[in-house]
């Protein structure tokens, strides 16, 4: 049982799709929003809810990472910029 629960922690790896079809994608789904009404309002809705976060993946993948260290204390911390 420990192993399997050890599997399910694994954190999995995803393939992004690139950040033009990203885009297309919502503004398809904004321009079908714009017309909708009732339940598919409401699917379109958690579907452009989904693809931005999807996106916001890509956009913080490109983002540069700040370094990290020790301080003299032992806690890890964000070193300045400059």
């Amino acid at each position: 049982m420990v192993i399997l629960m050890f599997d399910w922690l694994k954190r999995e790896k995803f393939v992004l799709p690139p950040e033009e079809y990203q885009r297309k994608l919502v503004s398809e789904i904004e321009e079908k929003l714009k017309d909708a009404k009732g339940s598919e309002k409401t699917k379109l809705t958690y579907m452009l809810g989904n693809q931005l976060m999807i996106l916001n993946q890509i956009l913080n993948k490109k983002k540069p990472k700040k370094p990290i260290r020790l301080n003299n204390r032992g806690k890890w911390v964000w070193v300045e910029d400059g």
